[in-house]
């Protein structure tokens, strides 16, 4: 199982989801980069952490999430930015 730090890259206010620079979570999740974000539930457990964090239902912009996230996997004390485009 892969370990992914999910932060958010601008502060602003996006489809009425307001976030900052520099908030950000730890997830886990067993198939991949590709799945966390392009399927529905890698996205429910990036929502899912920023809502328990947070209490912010970021819903709203993960259909554009590139857009709004940065997403790093983890190795050891080492993170790998992922860049998806």
């Amino acid at each position: 199982m892969a370990l992914f730090k999910v932060s958010i890259k601008r502060s602003g206010r996006y489809n009425g989801c307001k976030v900052e620079n520099g908030m950000e979570v730890e997830v886990s999740f067993d198939r991949g980069i590709n799945n966390l974000t392009g399927t529905i539930q890698g996205q429910e457990i990036i929502v899912a952490a920023f809502q328990r964090k947070y209490g912010l239902d970021i819903k709203p912009i993960m259909g554009s999430w590139i857009s709004y996230m940065d997403i790093k996997q983890k190795f050891g004390n080492n993170l790998k930015l992922l860049r998806l485009e």
